[in-house]
């Protein structure tokens, strides 16, 4: 399981604090949904969704 955060209106991911990349390949990765979620807290994000990645390649999604 693979944990992003993706902006809603451009549907990038973050790929750092303050930068954003456009494929899950060179984006940050979270341990769990917790922490995505925490830091989307910490760093007042908005507009954006927590997704995770099964291991079998399937998305899944919860806004922030």
């Amino acid at each position: 399981m693979k944990v992003f955060v993706r902006q809603d209106m451009t549907e990038m991911f973050l790929g750092g604090l303050g930068t954003w990349v456009p494929d899950e390949t060179r984006a940050m990765v979270f341990h769990n949904r917790t922490s995505a979620f925490l830091f989307c807290v910490r760093y007042y994000l908005s507009g954006v969704t927590v997704v995770v990645q099964n291991d079998e390649g399937q998305w899944e999604s919860g806004e922030a």
